[in-house]
């Protein structure tokens, strides 16, 4: 599995080197479309950093087979890599890794680290290579690497999100959002081609400042289909729009083909680190609002068991303290009552420390005060403490004494647990049978 899985790597990142490659103008090494940096990011945060490998033998065959000689090209490799790796650890450490996706912080951290930072060592260590070797000039150093810098960069901006995300576990296919998506595909692949391929459907706009026009399906894509659309819509949009650019169409043509990528990757970078974030944030908003309602669900649950709770043991002492108060009882008959007037106060007393130790809970304000506390008594104590609610319901309480070890722990919440422990064995047993408790080292 990872042989193959490194091997389809490898094989998608020298597809898509050479697709960028043949786009490299002001150095055949060099092109401001760089879709594999994407690539191997991606691969990195899904499969794991074993498949640095794949990314070194892909980065060395595209180089290789293009214009550079075997140590320059092991060089770029090995630059290549080095970013991938640093962006994928980067990315780890600070945004959670893969899951970058699913906040918008995490998604920005991402930008600013694997698009902006980790992509710097790709391009200084590749344009030293080349200017060393001989294959370019000290006096175009500059503009060779600002070119490389910013093709990896919108490489790892545009094509890792959609990568990451559709690697996810899908979710149900909802019909009503399948018809809106392929809507929606038209819609952004006509207002696409109006913008960047104006002059292939031969219409009055070849080259008119139309970019604006791609924002509105962008944004629908963001607030109403999610992240995972959001991020493909802005890739579909970036393959088209630099076909458009390439074949001077559209509003960012200049006087050469290297300016004019040059200035488009900067405007799809920058396009698409603002769609994925918009719908990041749409998408949080909407897990906060669940979340709400959730809480909402289980609190208004919590307060029906609590309520059905707290009023058992009520029912049973306004009962017996109607028929103590009716002086017909007799004396055996008082005494029971009693017992079982005081078991269900102190049931009821029981219920609501625990709610408040729910409070205590929720508001951070529990405390434990640790001191070295035998164990015996406690488990002793729960055993008698529930004996009478035990026979009450015809369960037979016992417990098995080993030992009496000494604990670090707070007395109050240990009597707490044993006592909560013993008191659902009694619920849940049936009558007629037996609850045991042990205490051994």
């Amino acid at each position: 599995m990872v042989l193959a899985r490194g091997l389809a790597v490898c094989a998608l990142y020298v597809a898509a080197g050479k697709l960028g490659l043949s786009l490299a103008l002001v150095h055949a090494s060099a092109t401001p479309v760089w879709p594999p940096t994407g690539i191997a990011l991606a691969a990195l945060l899904v499969f794991g950093m074993r498949m640095w490998p794949a990314v070194f033998v892909g980065a060395f065959l595209v180089n290789v087979t293009t214009a550079e000689s075997v140590p320059t090209s092991l060089a770029i490799a090995a630059g290549n890599t080095i970013e991938a790796l640093a962006g994928a650890e980067l990315t780890g450490l600070f945004a959670r890794g893969r899951h970058f996706v699913d906040r918008a912080w995490d998604f920005v951290k991402f930008s600013v680290l694997a698009g902006v930072l980790s992509t710097a060592a790709s391009a200084t260590i590749g344009v030293t290579a080349l200017v060393l070797s001989g294959s370019a000039a000290w006096t175009s150093y500059t503009m060779i690497w600002f070119t490389w810098w910013l093709g990896d960069g919108s490489g790892a901006l545009i094509v890792t999100p959609v990568l990451v995300l559709w690697a996810a576990r899908p979710r149900r296919v909802d019909r009503r959002r399948s018809l809106e998506a392929t809507v929606l595909t038209v819609v952004l692949i006509a207002t696409s081609m109006v913008v960047f391929g104006g002059g292939w459907l031969n219409l009055p706009v070849r080259n008119y400042p139309l970019s604006f026009l791609t924002l509105p399906p962008l944004m629908w894509a963001a607030f109403r289909l999610g992240p995972r659309a959001a991020a493909t819509c802005t890739l579909l949009l970036a393959a088209i729009a630099v076909w458009g650019t390439v074949h001077d169409f559209g509003p960012f043509v200049l006087p050469t083909n290297h300016e004019s990528l040059v200035l488009l990757r900067g405007f799809l970078a920058t396009i698409a680190v603002t769609t994925l974030t918009v719908a990041l944030v749409v998408a949080e908003r909407a897990r906060a609002r669940a979340e709400v309602e959730a809480a909402n669900r289980a609190k208004d649950e919590f307060l029906a068991i609590v309520s059905h709770e707290l009023r058992t043991p009520l029912n049973a002492v306004v009962g017996w303290t109607s028929m103590l108060r009716s002086g017909e009882l007799d004396p055996a008959t008082t005494a029971k009552a009693l017992e079982t007037i005081e078991r269900n106060a102190q049931l009821q007393a029981n219920l609501i420390e625990d709610l408040l130790d729910v409070s205590r809970m929720v508001l951070g304000q529990m405390t434990l005060d640790r001191s070295p506390v035998p164990l015996a008594p406690i488990v002793n104590a729960a055993v008698d403490g529930l004996r009478p609610a035990a026979e009450a319901k015809n369960v037979t309480p016992g417990s098995r004494i080993d030992a009496n070890p000494t604990v670090l722990g707070d007395v109050t919440r240990l009597q707490q647990i044993v006592s909560n422990l013993v008191a659902n064995a009694v619920k849940f047993t049936p009558a007629g049978e037996r609850v045991h408790v042990s205490l051994t080292r």
